[in-house]
């Protein structure tokens, strides 16, 4: 009798052996540490990108603000080399350093880690309470706004200048938006100008420009001169730009515009350097960049010659907020430099 034909049951099993599994296993771990690889390489990639997007977002905003203000730096209207009546009271106040309209443009050198190419006026040095970072310059711009309004009437001149008397009745202007009790301004017919502060505005768009109150004040009414219907009025105001430290203790680039306090522009500015450009021979073009205590006589003492100053080359380092470098795990960081001309002075 034929039996049918069978195998013994060891001989009937099927699966997989465990080499097998241990094989799979180390395909599954390399493939998952690859996979994790891969994610955390991309991770660090928009890390490091989006950082360095701040960085350069923050930078082209204060480079921006900062080249419009030295663009316009000594900007005071239309006028051109013509008699000047200040009435500001700089004996009542500790704050002429920053009423200096005669110096449009001003800086300080970082010699040292603490110390500059002179004392820092106080207006400086706390300025809402922030110092500037040491082994970083100081840059000071005084200029006056790019809107101004059309001067109307002058009321003890008959309001139309036909009249010729002291020159101390309110300013009668088109529109006093932007314009508020203790500002700064300037105003000019383009044959003389006149400073003052403005101590109220009454009813009528009527600018007061009394003695005996505001900081620092004005220690005469005269303005020297009438400006009805020919004048324009616009602010005036100091910028100060220095690298200074939050109250995190976080480099930033701060910016105190007249008398109100410091403001941080933009975190995360580390350096700040300034470089002057000069017009030593008057044909309106740079002949030479210097620091702010350029000596070029030799004698010892630094020049001052911002008569002179026709550009400025700005320099700024930004650093990320976060350790996003792949390298050595720090806060990235890229150098910003820009060089403006500054207009009243270029041919």
């Amino acid at each position: 009798m034929n039996l049918p034909f069978s195998t013994p049951l060891a001989d009937r099993q099927r699966g997989i052996s465990l080499v097998e599994i241990m094989v799979s296993l180390v395909a599954g771990l390399i493939l998952t540490a690859g996979v994790y690889e891969i994610y955390i390489s991309n991770k660090q990639t928009y890390r490091v990108n989006e950082a360095m997007a701040t960085i350069q977002e923050n930078a082209r905003f204060a480079l921006e603000l900062m080249s419009r203000d030295i663009r316009m730096a000594g900007y005071v209207g239309c006028y051109d080399e013509v008699p000047i009546t200040n009435t500001l009271d700089y004996s009542n106040t500790t704050q002429d350093f920053l009423l200096d309209f005669d110096t449009p443009i001003e800086g300080f050198e970082a010699v040292s880690n603490t110390a500059w190419d002179r004392t820092l006026d106080a207006n400086i040095v706390t300025p809402g309470g922030n110092a500037p970072e040491g082994g970083t310059d100081v840059l000071v711009i005084r200029r006056a706004d790019e809107i101004s309004t059309p001067i109307t009437g002058q009321p003890n001149n008959r309001g139309d200048c036909s009249k010729a008397a002291q020159h101390t009745a309110d300013l009668k202007v088109a529109s006093t938006a932007g314009l508020s009790a203790g500002d700064i301004v300037f105003a000019t017919n383009c044959s003389h100008a006149s400073i003052f502060q403005i101590t109220n505005i009454n009813t009528g768009n009527n600018l007061v420009h009394q003695t005996g109150s505001h900081i620092p004040g004005n220690h005469t009414t005269d303005l020297g001169a009438c400006y009805a219907g020919t004048g324009e009025l616009t602010k005036i105001s100091s910028r100060i730009y220095f690298v200074g430290r939050t109250p995190d203790n976080r480099l930033a680039l701060y910016r105190r515009e007249g008398l109100n306090p410091a403001e941080v522009l933009v975190d995360g500015v580390t350096d700040f350097q300034v470089l002057y450009g000069l017009d030593t021979d008057g044909d309106g073009s740079v002949n030479l960049e210097v620091t702010a205590d350029y000596d070029g006589n030799g004698d010892g003492s630094p020049d001052y010659a911002w008569d002179k100053v026709v550009s400025i080359r700005v320099s700024l380092t930004l650093a990320s907020r976060d350790n996003v470098s792949v390298i050595n795990a720090n806060p990235i960081s890229k150098d910003f430099v820009t060089v403006v001309g500054i207009r009243n002075r270029l041919p």
